[in-house]
């Protein structure tokens, strides 16, 4: 693997042109996932080329890895709360950085889940763009009431402690729910018009059937 710093360098000499990003942003339940998943499958039919960067499964990696901050960060996941974006900044950009060179290919479009999540992390997209060949973000947008039930049935199914109560994975915390759709409530009218202005903003409405959502994505991007 390529080392960070060196990654940098060849960047800065200009031996690396770094790839484009498309983020998937909106309030949790609103179909994140599945726009992301229907962005893979649209891209490999079209040729182009794709990598996802998950946030979550990143921070579930490093969580089972047992590394210096893990328990901080299973801590921060099992009561609910956010993590901080300065650690999200990082684990994004060393999973660029440490790719092979080869890898880091102009024409690639890497699908970052999850973010921007809060008014700073936009501007950090803005500060992203001086480096990355483009950015857009995609606002993934579906009603609370949707959102809210969507969230209860996927701590069923999946059993998420950070959205279970204490000890009881599989059964919904309501407060835990809330809590994780607070986030979204709090910050995206911000959010969306620092988006707006700096030109990356896309939104899709995902309230309908999924193959409507998919329909979307791909009159917008093919």
């Amino acid at each position: 693997m390529v080392n960070v710093n060196q990654t940098k360098l060849l960047f800065h000499m200009g031996q690396i042109t770094l790839p484009k990003i498309l983020t998937f942003t909106g309030q949790s339940g609103a179909g994140k996932d599945t726009a992301e998943r229907f962005m893979l499958e649209l891209c490999r039919q079209n040729n182009v080329p794709v990598k996802s960067i998950h946030m979550g499964q990143i921070f579930q990696e490093y969580i089972k890895a047992n590394m210096m901050y893990s328990k901080q960060i299973d801590s921060l996941y099992d009561s609910g709360d956010l993590i901080p974006e300065y650690i999200a900044n990082a684990f994004f950009l060393n999973s660029i950085f440490s790719l092979k060179k080869e890898e880091v290919h102009p024409e690639t479009l890497f699908l970052l889940n999850g973010w921007p999540r809060t008014e700073t992390a936009a501007d950090q997209l803005y500060e992203w763009s001086k480096w990355f060949k483009s950015i857009k973000s995609i606002h993934v947008v579906a009603s609370d009431e949707t959102c809210r039930g969507r969230l209860f049935r996927r701590t069923e199914k999946d059993k998420r402690r950070d959205l279970s109560l204490d000890g009881q994975p599989g059964i919904p915390d309501p407060n835990k729910i809330a809590k994780k759709m607070y986030w979204w409530t709090a910050s995206q009218k911000v959010i969306i018009e620092k988006l707006v202005y700096y030109d990356m903003y896309i939104s899709i409405n995902s309230e309908g059937k999924k193959e409507i959502l998919k329909n979307q994505l791909e009159k917008i991007f093919f």
